[in-house]
């Protein structure tokens, strides 16, 4: 994805952008001595300066490590992971679609956390062939291609054995992944079974499909590697935005499930319906 669609497609790019605007608007059209407020006084510009000041740090790696890395350790380990998964290995590959690049047309390219999660089930599918490789992910607005379908087609292209796939095409959403996997894992007779997504996204994907009756072993999309605090990480990067409003959209995610009780609550919730020792 490039610079300008990243800020063209991400809330705090915007929010960047309509910033950096409103700031210039006041100072070259209105001018200082002009703008006042109720009192009659003139206007500071330093509430702007500052709400744009805090958007900008909102981009920074900084940020970014510390709203993704949360999530990162919670998507290890919660909900804790199933007890067989200690000493055995799995009967599945759950992978959960990340989007596409463009429209939903048929050859259309998957976006970047579809193709992260595409290469890391592959690896997971070498890791362990004996497994099946569950694609979930259909398309909202009910067109044929989906990130699912574009995965299992790019899937079969790179090697893996039309026999071992199942797909789920019909979800439109974490919740109806979830929902949808656990149901065809059943109908398969699976109870083991690992869930390959972004590691941000973890934490929401494994505890839906608790609630949804099945506890899954975490198969993440590696996070970036990081160094140690620089000074330079406070500074606004256009990777670190991406991996901020991807970390906003999962924190914001989380708030929402637990609030419409789509979670696993307690971690002993799932255990009986998703153990297989």
């Amino acid at each position: 994805m490039s610079p300008v669609t990243t800020l063209l497609t991400s809330p705090l790019g915007w929010a960047w952008l309509i910033g950096i605007v409103a700031i210039m608007w006041r100072l070259i059209v209105f001018g200082r001595d002009r703008r006042r407020d109720r009192s009659g006084r003139p206007a500071s510009m330093w509430p702007w300066v500052l709400a744009w000041l805090i958007t900008m740090l909102a981009a920074s790696p900084f940020a970014a490590d510390q709203l993704a890395g949360r999530l990162e350790r919670l998507g290890r380990d919660w909900p804790p992971p199933p007890a067989w998964a200690r000493r055995g290995s799995p009967e599945a590959i759950v992978v959960f679609s990340g989007g596409l690049a463009g429209r939903p047309v048929a050859g259309a390219p998957l976006g970047q956390a579809s193709t992260e999660r595409l290469h890391t089930a592959l690896r997971a599918a070498a890791r362990w062939p004996q497994a099946v490789v569950l694609v979930s992910g259909g398309s909202r607005s009910g067109q044929p291609v989906s990130a699912g379908s574009r995965i299992v087609e790019d899937a079969l292209a790179l090697g893996l054995e039309p026999e071992r796939v199942i797909p789920e095409h019909a979800s439109r959403n974490t919740r109806e992944n979830a929902l949808r996997s656990v149901e065809l894992l059943r109908e398969q007779g699976i109870s083991r079974a690992v869930l390959v997504t972004s590691i941000e996204h973890m934490p929401r994907a494994r505890s839906a499909m608790a609630r949804a009756g099945m506890l899954v072993a975490a198969e993440p999309v590696p996070p970036p590697v990081r160094g140690g605090f620089r000074w330079a990480h406070l500074a606004p990067d256009i990777g670190a935005l991406r991996r901020t409003t991807s970390a906003l959209h999962e924190w914001l995610g989380l708030t929402y499930y637990w609030m419409r009780g789509w979670l696993a609550t307690q971690p002993e919730e799932p255990l009986a319906a998703g153990r297989a020792d």
